[in-house]
């Protein structure tokens, strides 16, 4: 026979997170952690694909703008255009930091067999493995609590 649980008890265990739910964070985490780490480890590919196979050109900064909130954390964008064999092609830049005037010349690695695909110097370093891991770290942790929480329901129960 069961015992009759306390109001006190019901509201702890309404206010607890389902495995369930702790287990999908965990997953989400993991897998933006895994997206991460891909998106750096493809950046790095090209980077190094480009630096031994791509051809110097020079791109005209079209526009510039800005997103974010004022000071450190806002990001300034920068439109280009260069030439490939008399066809032009548009690359964007993204920096923390203002680094180039509207009609300033930037030097660009493009791939001669696609074109459409130029990265700058400030493209190669795109992306971090601390961040990856970070992610990946947290959600590894949250998953092991999930587990520790259904350990200790099936304890609770038996």
């Amino acid at each position: 026979m069961t015992e009759p649980t306390s109001g006190a008890q019901e509201d702890k265990q309404s206010k607890e997170a389902e495995p369930w739910m702790i287990f999908t964070v965990a997953v989400v985490l993991i897998l933006v952690g895994i997206g991460f780490g891909y998106y750096k480890f493809n950046n790095e590919i090209k980077a190094s694909y480009l630096k031994e196979n791509g051809v110097a050109v020079k791109g005209i900064v079209l526009e510039e703008s800005e997103s974010g909130k004022s000071g450190s954390s806002k990001t300034h964008y920068f439109d280009l255009e260069y030439q490939w064999e008399g066809t032009s092609y548009n690359h964007q830049i993204s920096s923390g930091f203002n680094l180039y005037d509207v009609g300033e010349e930037v030097e660009l690695l493009v791939d001669p067999e696609h074109p459409e695909e130029a990265m700058g110097e400030e493209d190669m370093s795109h992306g971090s493995h601390s961040w990856s891991f970070i992610i990946l770290a947290l959600g590894g942790f949250i998953f092991w609590l999930g587990l520790k929480k259904v350990k200790e329901r099936k304890t609770s129960t038996s």
